[in-house]
């Protein structure tokens, strides 16, 4: 049987206040990022999450 490659470590999923410290701005600014769809989020219920490592990527392409 073919070996699975080493699974990469990623981030566990965000919430607002974490992006905000890791963007350097408010959680009401990342609230009009989301709502403007310039970042994308996860709802989980009520509660929005982020993938921080995806937002990094996108922010190292612009």
């Amino acid at each position: 049987m073919a070996e699975k490659p080493p699974a990469t470590e990623r981030r566990p999923l965000g919430t607002i206040e974490d992006v905000a410290v890791f963007l350097n701005v408010t959680p009401r600014h990342v609230h009009n990022l989301v709502r403007t769809r310039r970042i994308k989020a996860i709802k989980l219920g009520r509660c929005l999450r982020f993938d921080i490592d995806a937002i990094a990527r996108q922010l190292s392409e612009e």
